[in-house]
This record gives C-alpha cells, structure tokens and sequence, in this order.
C-alpha cells in the first residue's frame, strides 16, 4: 500500500502543460494569488499534511487507514522541525534501498509541504535522469499538489496549486517547485530565494548519478536553507558518497525499513547473488560497494579462488548426472577460437578448443568431441546439457547438431533477463550468477591462465536510462580496448546457464554435512610452490600452507626419483 495512485482527472489546474521553463527573474516576477496577501498552510510536518488531504493515510493506528513506517515519520520530523538559515543550512543525506518509498514519502511531501507553509520559498530538484524524474518524483509532487487542490476546494473555493510541467506554484503562498534534469551546468547555476527573508531548499535526487559539474554549479547558488542529497548508494565516490561520509544529519534505510518489500525476492536474490555481492548490498541493505571495479568478476576474487584450490580445496559436489557442457561458437582461421568445455557437478572436467572456417567442420569437430571424449550419445538426454550461444555463426551450427539429434538450448546473450529488475539482458544476468559461484569458491575450474584472465577481463556497464540495470560491455568495445574475445570465459558461464542456484548450494551444504566428498586441490608444480612460498616471506603464512608446501615439494622430489630409476632399469 505504500504509494500513491497519481489521479489523471483534471482538477482546475491541474493539466500539465509545455510552458517555458520561468528564468530566475520571471520567478521574481510572478506572483500569482488566491487571497489578497501570501498566506501559508498551518501544517507541522509533512506527514500531517498527507494524513490531512489523503483518507487513506493516517498517523498513530487509526482503523482503515495507512500508517506510514517508523522511518518515514522520523525523518518527516527531523526535516520539517528544523529551524535552519541561510547563513546555517540544513544539509541532509538519505542513503536508502530500492523501492523504500523515498520519493514518494520524503522528496514530493516535502517539496509540496515546503511550498504551502513557507511564503514565496523556492525548491529546486534536480537528477540526471529525466525518465526518473517525470515518472517518479514529478508525478509524486504532482499527486500531492491535485489531493491540496481537491481538500482547498472546500476551504478557499479555488484549487492552491497551479500545475505545470516540472514547474508547480502554490497560489496561496506564491511558492515555487522546479524540477530539472541536465547534463548542462548553467542550469543548475544561479538560483537563490524570492525574496530576503523567504526560504529555499535544493534537492538533488538519485544524487549518486548526478555529474559533478552539476554538483559544482548547485553550490553556486546562495541563500539555501536546505540542501537534501537522496539516493540509492552506488560505490563509495563521488559527491553523494563525500556528502554521507561528512554532513551530520543523514539515515540509511534497508529492506528491514519497509515492510512492504518482498522478503521471498530478497530470499531468492540473496541466494543468487550472495550476501557479498556488491549488487545486492547496494539494492537491499543500502550499502556502498565498489560493484568489482567495472568488471562483473574481480581479480580479486579470482585469486581468492586459485588459492583456495591450492591450499584448502574446494569441495567437489553434484546435484544430478548430467554433465554440462558450455558451447561458445565462432568461425576464424586465426582469430576467436570455438570453445567447448565440461563441467560434472561444480567441477569441471575438461576444455576443448579448436579453430575452423567451415561451418560444417566445425559441426563435426564438435559431434566428434561431445561422442569420443566425453563419451555421450545424443539420443541420451538425461545424460548431458548443452548450452550454446546463439549469436552470429553459432544460429547455424546449432541448427545442424539439433538436425543431427543433439538437443542443444540456445542462449541468446541480447535476450530479455529473467530479473529485468536487475539486468538489461540475459548475457549480464548469467554472468552474474557464475559471479556469484566464483565469489563463494564454489566452483573447481581447470588450472588455465587464459581461462582466468578471460573470467576477470569481462566487464559490465550501468544502464544510462537511470534504472541500475547492469548490462556486459559489448564483445567490440571490449576488442577495442585490446582486452579481446572472452570465448572461454562465455563458454565457462554458458555450462551454468540452466543450473539452479539454490538446488546447487543446497547439495553444496548436504556435502559438506555428511562429509562424503573430499576437496579437491588443483595439481601444483614444483616452481608454484616455491613461488608461492617466498611470496609467504615476512610472517604472513601460516603452519598449515607450510605444512602443506613442504609436504607436496617432498611428494614431487619423490615422484621425480621414482620416475628417475624406472628410466634406469
């Protein structure tokens, strides 16, 4: 229930319209009334003012209405009981998470309680997404104000509100709300009260996307009282981040703030992503986090990887009998390579690779791998899982093994995500949920550096229409930064692409519990065991990677010896 039905019934003047956006001097200029004198509205807070033009809103538990949460009346309170001046600013932070409600129940009723009960005040919002700003905080402001018009009717006989597009007055204080959205820095610039003693708030919304030119040209403006930075968190920089690590007065709000969030999809995105992943600490828990460095998957994480295999291993686990196989297709003679690669469970057992012009060659190169290495017969089908991307060449090739009896999925990286909320397209939301594996150490991978270079090189970019959608930096931008062709990384993540992630940790944790499989550790040589060791120089290893180091460098020297007197006899 926490949102507002924007009403499309026209009420006085309530039809948006395409006038000039007014200069600073028309501001000055226009003062449009309904009384003779400016006059304000007797509301405390915003949330009085809600609970006073909307039945469905009540303070305390009245029966039938709405109560606001907690959080909402606390912060309505903190923000409209301040006393601040233009020489002494109120300057606020709201870190909140997706879908917490806090254009709805923070920027519009404030924005509109500012207007009524200050005499000639002037907000000025702004955000670097126009979408955002017109379908969200916009048509909040705007249903507030035609609910004002609808309760002033039946006090002053006129609707308060003049009603036009991203520009809103109250007629009965001579109060203005701007709205903006620009990437033009003289926009924002300029701005400053109506009168000397009248107020003035800014407020910047998804502050955490707004460019710092902007930032630079708002704080040009004089004589506000109160400036309110709101947005979700994205990674700690930039001047949303500076202005939450500096200024006093500020409040994080998580999914535990707003009982109107959806526990199971916030069960199943913490299974899927994991309680580290940066994505889902940004979205549910308000949390700033670099999101990998612009890469889906982190060296970092990489590394973590590669050194559990080495030291502790990894627990190798199923949870069918399928094996898996992830097909990234290409036709070159030189160039991209056709990348086949096995998985058994969370290990995986094998990676072909082979390069052909001929499409036909090239089908065949793949029937003989899938028959005579992996053994597998295409009319088993509950013996295997193909997955196969779909674009440009691999759409033929994958119609000829499918002719040839192989049952292969088509995986169309371009195609819709299953969580639209989260991704652009199912290429990004695949790779994430092998993030997610690699971040956990959950999955064995073959001892190939190309492999992990690739896995680590892939990186993704926000969606610019101001929704945090992620999406993967496309293949040619990715060539062009000389990073080439992620073939194996894609084929890798292609193997999970029909796995599900809760059965999968759920086997995960039976393993673990009955302790019926042993981890398993990745083959070391002699040279990476000594590498590893002097790098451990300086009291930061421990006995038991010692131990171990010592005990695997004696098992090669033996190997060697035995290998040594077989060659002698």
């Amino acid at each position: 229930m926490q949102d507002f039905v924007h009403s499309s019934e026209s009420e006085g003047f309530s039809g948006l319209d395409s006038s000039s956006y007014p200069t600073m001097d028309e501001l000055l200029s226009d003062s449009p009334t309904i009384k003779e004198t400016f006059e304000t509205l007797p509301f405390d807070s915003s949330a009085e003012m809600l609970a006073t033009i909307d039945a469905n809103i009540q303070l305390g538990h009245a029966n039938g209405g709405m109560d606001l949460y907690p959080w909402q009346l606390e912060e309505s309170e903190k923000l409209c009981f301040a006393k601040p001046t233009g020489q002494d600013p109120f300057k606020y932070v709201l870190c909140a998470a997706n879908g917490s409600g806090k254009d709805a129940f923070v920027i519009a009723p404030f924005a509109d309680f500012f207007a009524v009960t200050k005499v000639r005040s002037l907000v000025i919002i702004t955000s670097s997404s126009g979408v955002q700003l017109s379908n969200q905080t916009e048509s909040y402001i705007v249903s507030i104000a035609e609910k004002l018009n609808k309760w002033g009717m039946a006090i002053f006989g006129k609707p308060i509100m003049k009603i036009r597009k991203r520009h809103i007055t109250c007629l009965l204080s001579g109060s203005h709300i701007l709205l903006f959205a620009t990437d033009e820095e003289g926009k924002a610039e300029g701005y400053h009260p109506l009168e000397p003693n009248a107020e003035m708030a800014i407020i910047v919304n998804e502050a955490k996307s707004v460019a710092p030119e902007i930032f630079r040209a708002l704080r040009r403006c004089t004589g506000y009282n109160y400036w309110l930075n709101v947005s979700t968190p994205g990674e700690p920089l930039g001047d949303f981040y500076k202005a939450w690590s500096n200024w006093p007065n500020k409040r994080r709000i998580t999914v535990f703030d707003c009982p109107h969030q959806s526990k199971s999809e916030f069960e199943a995105e913490r299974k899927e992503l994991g309680e580290n992943n940066p994505l889902f600490k940004s979205k549910w828990l308000a949390e700033f986090a670099y999101i990998g460095g612009k890469y889906v998957i982190g060296t970092e994480a990489i590394e973590r990887l590669k050194n559990k295999l080495f030291v502790d291993g990894v627990t190798y686990f199923t949870w069918d009998n399928k094996i898996r196989i992830g097909l990234d297709l290409a036709l070159s003679g030189n160039g991209d390579e056709t990348i086949i690669v096995g998985f058994k469970g969370n290990k995986q057992i094998r990676m072909d690779s082979f390069r052909t012009q001929d499409v036909i060659q090239l089908t065949d190169n793949i029937e003989i791998t899938l028959t005579h290495r992996y053994r597998l017969n295409a009319n088993d089908i509950d013996t295997y899982e193909i997955n196969a991307d779909d674009g440009g060449v691999g759409r033929a090739t994958i119609t000829l093994l499918q002719k040839r009896g192989w049952r292969v999925n088509r995986i169309l990286n371009q195609s819709a995500s299953k969580n639209k909320k989260n991704y652009r397209n199912r290429g990004a939301e695949l790779w994430y949920k092998f993030a997610r594996l690699v971040e956990d150490q959950l999955v064995i991978l073959l001892d190939d550096q190309k492999t992990f270079e690739q896995i680590s090189s892939r990186k993704f970019k926000v969606s610019t229409s101001g929704l945090d959608k992620l999406q993967l930096e496309s293949k040619k931008d990715s060539m062009a930064t000389g990073a080439g062709s992620p073939d194996r990384g894609d084929a890798v993540v292609l193997a999970f692409a029909k796995v599900n992630i809760e059965q999968m940790l759920s086997r995960k944790q039976i393993a673990d519990e009955s302790n019926e499989v042993k981890p398993i550790r990745r083959q070391q040589t002699y040279d990476e065991l000594e590498s590893l060791l002097e790098s451990m120089q300086g009291g930061h290893s421990s006995r038991k990677v010692r131990r171990l180091i010592n005990y695997s460098a004696k098992e090669l020297v033996e190997k060697e010896h035995r290998n040594s007197r077989m060659l002698t006899r």
